[in-house]
């Protein structure tokens, strides 16, 4: 799966040949992308929608959205940023540059927050304070991300793994090393 802000989730085969796209809304800017196997399931973060679009992984259709907050559908523009997305058994842990959905005032609450899908609520930020956060994975049973603008790989919300001298973004474990795009 490829996530193209211009055309969609593209699918592609081992080959890397386009098999499928799906088309997502208009102004959607898709950014993270999260595949459930077991209830045959696609969450996509729609950034500049607030929203999280849920498809069919069989049929490819839209079976529906989680609003992260009523701030788009009054104003039209986006308010959280959210951009990644991690599915943990029941939970969906989503990575934005503003809590409080004041992106457009410039002002920068970031945080990862969980989306109970069994409750169909948000729980709530399981970390907060974030400036730009991206990247969240769950590695070794612990939830890891990057706080991108200062530089910080987290692992947990106490420990700070590693520092960088730049934005970061993008991130996975092998067993032994972190990848960090910078």
């Amino acid at each position: 799966f490829v996530v193209d802000a211009l055309t969609g989730i593209q699918i592609l085969d081992s080959d890397f040949k386009l098999r499928e796209v799906i088309q997502l809304p208009q102004q959607a800017y898709p950014h993270g992308i999260a595949i459930d196997p077991e209830n045959k399931l696609i969450y996509i973060v729609m950034s500049r929608r607030d929203e999280i679009g849920i498809y069919d992984l069989k049929s490819l259709q839209s079976v529906d959205t989680i609003t992260l907050s009523n701030k788009f559908k009054k104003t039209g523009q986006y308010a959280h940023h959210m951009n990644d997305i991690c599915l943990d058994k029941d939970s969906l842990y989503i990575s934005m540059f503003s809590l409080t959905g004041n992106v457009q005032n410039n002002y920068y609450d970031g945080a990862i927050a969980e989306y109970d899908l069994s409750a169909g609520c948000m729980v709530g930020a399981v970390a907060s304070n974030l400036w730009q956060p991206h990247s969240v994975k769950i590695i070794n049973k612990s939830l890891s991300y990057l706080d991108s603008m200062r530089g910080n790989l987290h692992i947990t919300s106490q420990k700070i793994e590693s520092h960088f001298n730049g934005f970061i973004r993008g991130l996975d474990y092998d067993g032994k090393y972190y990848y960090v795009g910078q």
